[in-house]
């Protein structure tokens, strides 16, 4: 499989596992030192726990688009 096939599978299990709130396999895709940027809001988010315990508190619905 090509570098292209293996990031698309990824993103697909992210979003699979998003959907049926599999969090721990849904923040798998990050690596451990990711950082997530909100630049509106000037907030910023280091590691994965972190990230996934900041869009745990957003009670939403999750599907994908597009």
């Amino acid at each position: 499989m090509d570098a292209e096939s293996r990031i698309r599978a990824a993103i697909e299990e992210h979003w699979r596992a998003s959907e049926r709130g599999d969090i721990e396999s849904e923040h798998a895709i990050y690596a451990a030192d990711a950082m997530l940027d909100y630049p509106q809001s000037d907030e910023r988010f280091r590691g994965r726990e972190t990230i996934a315990a900041q869009r745990g508190g957003h009670p939403a619905d999750r599907q994908r688009y597009g």
